[in-house]
């Protein structure tokens, strides 16, 4: 058994990354045993981490655009019309390159800090439309973090801020609509899955990995969405859970 800890509490997988830890040396796979996570050799770890918001998820509150660029496609929107579609693109791949870099990760683990949570958009990884392909450019982002945080004695925790579709029906998940189209369309969902297999699969072998967070916020009270959809999202917990467990078998 390894690292994975994806059964359905994974809705609220590793909110432990909070709590204070001891020093880690190298990291090493983390399994779970019983309420605890412990690496290979038995000791339990407490993951105390840092968010790396607004890098693979521009926020909006960030940018201060205002209302009308308060998520990732917006903003994107805004800097397209102010200097071009060709440079936009120049502009956010060094604003990926530059946001987060080693020297970063290194200061990270200097402060005492033993993980980093990095909040993914789907379509960094997984293009929209009805022929769906995968960007190579969000897995190449992601490698390269994980790499960083394996020389640096740091794990990952890795999170779907943004799934296909939209988990919330808010600009937090740069949902196109303003609804949760998650869960009000199923080609989403298999989007979804897929997207989770293909991370799984290419970080299996990963011991920086610590763990997957399946979606942030999802179906917020606030807005309704919740009493609506609310009887899909346990079963696609356990959908991507087994779809997870299936191209990795020591998956805990």
């Amino acid at each position: 058994m390894h690292h994975r800890t994806t059964v359905l509490s994974s809705a609220i997988l590793l909110m432990i990354v909070l709590a204070c830890a001891p020093a880690l040396g190298a990291v090493t796979f983390l399994r779970t045993q019983g309420q605890d996570m412990v690496d290979e050799s038995g000791r339990k770890v407490l993951l105390q981490g840092v968010g790396l918001g607004n890098w693979l998820l521009p926020e909006g509150y960030m940018w201060r655009f205002g209302g009308q660029a308060d998520r990732p496609r917006r903003i994107e929107k805004v800097v397209s019309d102010l200097i071009g579609p060709e440079n936009a693109a120049r502009f956010w791949s060094a604003f990926r390159q530059n946001y987060i870099t080693e020297a970063d990760i290194a200061r990270i683990a200097e402060l005492g800090f033993n993980s980093v949570r990095p909040a993914l958009n789907a379509r960094l990884f997984l293009t929209e439309g009805e022929d769906a392909a995968y960007v190579e450019e969000g897995f190449q982002l992601l490698d390269q973090l994980v790499d960083w945080c394996g020389r640096h004695d740091l794990y990952v925790i890795i999170e779907m801020y943004g799934a296909p579709g939209g988990q919330t029906g808010q600009n937090i998940d740069d949902s196109a609509n303003d609804q949760p189209e998650l869960f009000t369309d199923k080609k989403n969902q298999d989007r979804l899955v897929d997207l989770w297999v293909k991370i799984a699969s290419r970080y299996q072998d990963k011991p920086a990995v610590a763990g997957y967070d399946l979606l942030n916020e999802p179906l917020p009270e606030r807005t309704g969405a919740a009493p609506k959809y609310k009887d899909q999202l346990e079963p696609l917990y356990k959908r991507i859970t087994a779809a997870i467990r299936a191209v990795d078998k020591s998956a805990t």
